[in-house]
């Protein structure tokens, strides 16, 4: 949380306490910071199936648990899919259930995901356009038309933007108040949300901002316009928020096996480690496991440790 001149300050999530350690015993110690450069945080959970249990059928069992459970990154579509089949949810309050907003939550970031790639697919087509021409050095006309291309993309993204409901600054808004719906939030996880994103949302604008000079005029900087492009789109992709979570979509492995059991160990992806005080993790984790042992059970091939 804090690193002074002699002693740091760190907080242990595990006992939600903080814990003050002298400098000179961190050197040679690796420090996780949990919430860099994502809040995403990743957790494995090992099941036993019954020896002679069809693997492929064992796997899908496991693969839809994980998908069901609103918290988790995924496939979006295969997520709104299994959604509704997950019993070991928090049950409805105030007559909306987990999985209504877990969906509305879904539905929202899908849209975000679709004006992101929007946006990416404009910001590399105006890189390949650059680079074209700009070996030769930009001519005034060139320069228009790259300003006149920015321009747009810019309005995407809700800068300069007349009246439309559809620009990600709007569709990120939308989709943290429907993050806020979820029940499962404690009364101090809506400023934490908000402050994150409004953060990154501010940033972005800044960022826009200062690329928006050097395209209205290119000839004034150093740097190549295509590379300030792209390294936007990696900022985007990998601190602001991936269109796309291939990289992290849950991934089950058979693993040992004796006479009795194969165990499976299955690797996912919990969307936000710094909510629900830090707790939210080990509340997954522990949802994914009842879910993944109450339809292994269903399917009578659940084998018990031991």
């Amino acid at each position: 949380k804090n690193i002074g001149l002699r002693v740091s300050k760190l907080y242990l999530v595990d006992s939600d306490c903080e814990v003050y350690i002298p400098n000179a015993s961190l050197v040679n110690k690796d420090i996780i910071n949990l919430t860099r450069p994502t809040t995403h945080f990743a957790t494995t959970i090992e099941v036993n199936v019954k020896r002679d249990t069809d693997l492929v059928q064992a796997t899908e069992i496991l693969r839809q648990s994980v998908l069901s459970h609103p918290d988790i990154l995924g496939n979006i579509t295969e997520k709104l899919k299994y959604i509704d089949d997950n019993q070991s949810l928090k049950p409805a309050e105030n007559s909306i259930s987990k999985q209504e907003t877990g969906k509305l939550r879904l539905l929202a970031e899908q849209k975000v995901n679709e004006k992101l790639q929007k946006i990416e697919h404009n910001f590399e087509f105006l890189t390949k356009t650059i680079k074209m021409v700009e070996t030769g050095g930009l001519s005034d006309e060139q320069i228009k038309a790259i300003q006149r291309y920015y321009q747009e993309i810019t309005e995407y993204i809700g800068l300069d933007a007349d009246n439309n409901p559809e620009t990600l600054i709007i569709l990120i808004r939308e989709w943290y108040e429907a993050w806020l719906k979820d029940p499962n939030l404690h009364l101090e996880d809506r400023p934490i949300l908000m402050d994150e994103w409004e953060t990154k949302l501010t940033l972005l604008e800044t960022k826009i901002s200062k690329l928006s000079q050097k395209i209205a005029s290119p000839t004034a900087y150093e740097t190549r316009l295509d590379d300030n492009i792209i390294n936007l789109v990696q900022w985007l992709r990998i601190e602001f928020k991936a269109s796309t979570d291939f990289c992290r979509e849950p991934t089950i492995r058979l693993g040992n096996f004796d006479s009795d059991s194969n165990k499976f160990t299955i690797k996912f992806y919990i969307d936000n480690i710094k909510l629900e005080n830090c707790q939210r993790g080990n509340r997954v984790a522990n949802e994914v496991r009842r879910e993944m042992v109450r339809r292994l059970m269903e399917a009578k091939i659940y084998q018990r440790e031991g």
